[in-house]
């Protein structure tokens, strides 16, 4: 009888050792992990900034009726309309 229960003991660790090692080991989701990709980020670089161009200051005008009651183009324009175009 004692040797009975020791096979039986035997038998039932083998046995909960075989469904653990069957539970761990799981083929199917080594297969589901080799077919997921592998996403691999390659650093960027930068892009230069493009320079862009100062636009070219407004062609001062000369001309006292041209000027007034307008919006000056310049400081230098104002400067101008008021030494040659503003009487004291």
């Amino acid at each position: 009888m004692t040797r009975n229960l020791v096979v039986v003991g035997v038998v039932m660790v083998l046995a909960v050792s075989g469904v653990v090692g069957l539970l761990s080991s799981d083929p199917g989701r080594d297969a589901v992990a080799d077919a997921v990709p592998t996403v691999v980020v390659q650093p960027t670089s930068t892009p230069e900034p493009t320079p862009t161009a100062t636009p070219a200051p407004p062609d001062n005008r000369e001309d006292c009726a041209e000027i007034r009651g307008t919006d000056y183009l310049s400081r230098e324009e104002r400067q101008w309309f008021l030494s040659n175009c503003v009487s004291n």
